[in-house]
């Protein structure tokens, strides 16, 4: 901010005036689709300034909508330029660790007749499993295949990421 006088004179005396100029950053405004995903997942930022020229960190995507996957909580950037003035804001996307699926018994070997139970873990509190085949909502299942079978189950944390593990 600064002030700037004028001063003028003419044969009937003098006279000033006085103005004041303050620079302002350009505002800038950002957000998020989701302020929390799954690690890997993706999320869409968004910008919205007066100017055209967009740029954010971190990935040196310039554009103002971009689209990002954090591995971990990331604070992203983004600067609002057009050439003179220019403004930042930021955001931030939380990670959730996406489900690690896994059944136990990790190898199984049945007689013709026999049963085992196979349990799932890794979908976390409030999450859900599917098992395939036999469509099964549990984390645990009892089966007695009559041949050889490939077990698969889908696990789904309480952010709908899902995992698969199989045996």
């Amino acid at each position: 901010t600064a002030n700037y006088t004028v001063t003028g004179a003419n044969g009937c005396g003098t006279s000033s005036a006085v103005t004041t100029i303050t620079v302002a950053p350009l505002p800038v405004f950002a957000n998020t689709s989701s302020t929390l995903v799954c690690e890997g997942y993706t999320a869409t930022l968004t910008a919205v300034s007066s100017v055209n020229g967009y740029t954010w960190q971190p990935g040196a995507q310039a554009a103002a909508t971009a689209v990002v996957a954090p591995l971990a909580p990331t604070i992203y950037t983004v600067t609002a330029s057009d050439g003179i003035c220019s403004g930042t804001q930021t955001v931030l996307v939380n990670t959730k660790t996406t489900p690690s699926i896994s059944i136990t018994p990790t190898l199984v070997t049945l007689c013709l007749g026999d049963a085992t139970t196979l349990s799932a873990t890794g979908a976390g509190a409030g999450g859900s499993y599917s098992w395939s085949p036999g469509n099964a909502a549990t984390s645990s299942i009892v089966v007695s295949p009559p041949s050889s079978t490939l077990y698969v189950v889908s696990g789904t944390n309480s952010l709908n990421c899902t995992s698969t593990a199989q045996v």
